[in-house]
C-alpha cells in the first residue's frame, strides 16, 4: 500500500466510497496488525467503524522541549536565536520565499516512512532549480528524483484533480490544467533532459506526467506545520511547499536534536528551525561539523554503564554458589566415586552468605565475571557455528550432490506466476482464530 501511483489510481476509479491507507504500510505496520489482531479477534472487541482519522496525522514518536533542544545547541557551540512560534514561523516563510532550504524539526516524530511535517526538509516549490538542489547537495541522490508536496487541505482541490484527503502522502494525483504549463509536443528533448522543461506553476513538485504524490495538511493533524503553510500561502499565494524527509540517502530520518543538527551541517541545508530555535548555516563557526563528529565518535565508544542493584549483586552470589557447590562439591566427587566434597559446599554457603549480607563487595567480581563471559561469548559463537557447518552441514551437502540431487538448485517454471509454492491450501476457517 506504499505504492502511491496504484492508491491514486483505485481512487480515480470511483470503485470505493472512501480509501483509507494506514501510514507505516510496510513491514513496521506489522505492530499495529498484531495489535489488532489480538483486539478484535483474540479478545472479541467490535470494530467501529467511523469517518474520522483516529491516528490524526501519525505523530506518535519522541518529542523534545526547547530545554532540551537548546541544550544540544549550545553544548555543540551553535549559535542560534530564539523566537516565539509566530515570529519563527514568519522567520522561516520569508526564507523559504528567498529559495532557501530549511530544515524543520518540530514535536512529535511521525510514525512511518513518510516525513509528514515534523522531521522534514522545505523548499519553494515554484522553483525551477529546487528539485535538483535538494536532491544533489542536500539529500546525496539523482538530480531526477522527485518531492512531494504538503498542500493546505482546503487548497487541495483548487491545485490537484482530488476530491478526497491525502495527510500520509500515499497518492499521486493529476495537477489542475490552468496550473499546469503547456509544453511543445514538438520538442525532441529525451530522458533527464525532460525534467528540465517547466510542466507547471509548481515545477519542483510535478512529475513527468504532470502528476504528484500529495499530502494533504490539516491543523488538527499537525498544527504548527499548518500554520507555517498558511503564512506561506498569505506571502505567495502557492499552499504548499516541498516536503521531503530529513535525512540523506543511506540513513534514517533525524530522530533527535543531535541528529538533525549533525545532519544539517553536514549537507546544504541553509536554515535549521529546531524548537523555537532558528540556526544559520552562514553563521555557524568552520569546525562546528568536526567538533560533533568527534563527539559522536566518543559517544560511540563509550560503552554504557553497567547500574549494579543490591538485587542482582545477590542473585549473582546465590547463583554462582549453587552452581560451585553442585558441580564441584557433589557431581565431580560423584563422577569420581568419591564422597562430597563438604569443603566446597561450605565454602558456596559462606559466599551466598556474604553476598546477602554485602553485596556492594561483590561488584568487582561481578564485573569481572561480565567481561569474562562477553569474552568467551565472542569465542564460543563463531566456534560452535564452525563445529556445526563442517561436522553437520557440509558433509550433508557433498551426500546430497553424490546422490544426484544438489541442495542449493531451484527448478523454476517460467510460466508460472509466481515462484512461492504453498504447501498446502489455506481455508478461511483457518484463520479465523490464529490463536
Amino acid at each position: 500500500a506504499l505504492n502511491c501511483v496504484a492508491n491514486g489510481r483505485l481512487l480515480d476509479e470511483g470503485i470505493f466510497k472512501n480509501i483509507w491507507v494506514q501510514p507505516a504500510a510496510g513491514d513496521a505496520g506489522g505492530a499495529l496488525g498484531a495489535a489488532y489482531l489480538v483486539w478484535h479477534q483474540y479478545l472479541e472487541n467490535k470494530k467501529v467503524i467511523t469517518q474520522h482519522d483516529h491516528m490524526q496525522g501519525a505523530l506518535l514518536g519522541m518529542e523534545y522541549s526547547d530545554r532540551e533542544i537548546e541544550k544540544v545547541l549550545s553544548s555543540a557551540g551553535a549559535v542560534y536565536n530564539r523566537y516565539e512560534t509566530d515570529d519563527m514561523l514568519d522567520i522561516v516563510t520569508r526564507y523559504l520565499n528567498e529559495e532557501k532550504v530549511v530544515g524543520w524539526f518540530q514535536g512529535k516524530m511521525e510514525f512511518g516512512p513518510r516525513a509528514l511535517g515534523s522531521r522534514s526538509i522545505l523548499g519553494d516549490p515554484r522553483s525551477m532549480d529546487m528539485q535538483s538542489v535538494i536532491n544533489m547537495k542536500i539529500k546525496n541522490r539523482e538530480s531526477f528524483r522527485p518531492f512531494a508536496p504538503a498542500v493546505l487541505a482546503d487548497k487541495l482541490s483548487d491545485w490537484f484533480e482530488m476530491k478526497a484527503k491525502s495527510p500520509y502522502m500515499l497518492f499521486v494525483t493529476q495537477l489542475k490544467n490552468d496550473k499546469c504549463i503547456d509544453v511543445d509536443k514538438d520538442d525532441k528533448k529525451q530522458g533527464l533532459d525532460k525534467l528540465k522543461i517547466m510542466r507547471s506553476q509548481v515545477p519542483s513538485i510535478t512529475h513527468v506526467d504532470n502528476t504528484a504524490r500529495v499530502q494533504s495538511v490539516s491543523d488538527r493533524s499537525n498544527p504548527v506545520f499548518f500554520r507555517l503553510l498558511s503564512k506561506f500561502y498569505e506571502l505567495t499565494q502557492c499552499p504548499m511547499l516541498i516536503n521531503t524527509s530529513f535525512n540523506v540517502r543511506g540513513e534514517p530520518i533525524v530522530e533527535s536534536p543531535d541528529d538533525a543538527l549533525a545532519c544539517f551541517m553536514a549537507t546544504g541545508m541553509d536554515v535549521l528551525a529546531i524548537g523555537s530555535f532558528v540556526v544559520l548555516k552562514g553563521e555557524q563557526s568552520d569546525d562546528l561539523l568536526d567538533k560533533l563528529k568527534a563527539r559522536k565518535s566518543v559517544e560511540n565508544k563509550q560503552a554504557p554503564a553497567i547500574e549494579l542493584l543490591p538485587g542482582d549483586l545477590r542473585k549473582f552470589a546465590i547463583s554462582t554458589g549453587i552452581a560451585v557447590s553442585l558441580v564441584f562439591g557433589w557431581l565431580l566427587p560423584w563422577l569420581a566415586d568419591s564422597k562430597p566434597d563438604m569443603t566446597v559446599v561450605a565454602g558456596s554457603a559462606l559466599w551466598i552468605a556474604w553476598g546477602l549480607l554485602f553485596p556492594s563487595t561483590l561488584k568487582p567480581v561481578y564485573k569481572g565475571w561480565i567481561r569474562f563471559g562477553s569474552m568467551m561469548g565472542r569465542f564460543m559463537t563463531p566456534l560452535i557455528l564452525s563445529i556445526i557447518y563442517y561436522i553437520l552441514i557440509t558433509p550433508f551437502g557433498l551426500i546430497m550432490r553424490l546422490l544426484g540431487n544438489d541442495p542449493l538448485s531451484r527448478k523454476i517454471d517460467s510460466s508460472a506466476i509466481s515462484y512461492r509454492v504453498t504447501s498446502e491450501k489455506i481455508e478461511p476457517g483457518n484463520l479465523e482464530k490464529p490463536f
